[in-house]
């Protein structure tokens, strides 16, 4: 028999493997406990992150709301009908210029109404494209950067 037996070496030998699996095994228990914590802090910024910007987005939207309504107002109060005005008699000319003065009168007054009739529509159409306008602008203000 010599100094050291080849039962003992065997044992040794796997002593060895078994401890340095252990010691492998606390070490990646470290590393993932160190990888948690840091995925853990990163999660808990990403979040506060998201949460300030959708905070700063929700406000940006509501300003441009409100920015809108009251351009809107604005047009709106702006834009009001104003009827058009009754100047169907001519000013001195007598009783008659080319047609009668009942005439006269009666076509000015169906020009008269023709043309509020056509102001409404362009005024309408011009309201409308305003509006598309800020509404527009106020879609721009509002999306989030």
């Amino acid at each position: 028999m010599g100094l050291i037996s080849p039962q003992w070496v065997i044992y040794a030998v796997i002593a060895a493997v078994v401890g340095g699996y252990i010691w492998h095994c606390e070490r990646q228990k470290e590393q993932f406990a160190v990888f948690k914590a840091q995925v853990e802090v990163l999660g808990k910024q990403a979040k506060a992150a998201a949460e300030k910007k959708d905070k700063d987005n929700a406000k940006q939207i509501k300003d441009a709301l409100a920015s809108r309504d009251v351009a809107l107002s604005r047009l709106r109060s702006h834009t009001r009908s104003r009827p058009v005005s009754d100047n169907s008699a001519p000013a001195s000319a007598g009783a008659t210029i080319c047609l009668p003065t009942a005439t006269y009168n009666s076509a000015m007054g169906e020009f008269g109404k023709r043309l509020e009739r056509f102001m409404a529509d362009t005024g309408g159409y011009s309201q409308e494209g305003d509006a598309a306008q800020i509404d527009a602008q106020s879609l721009l203000q509002s999306w989030p950067k």
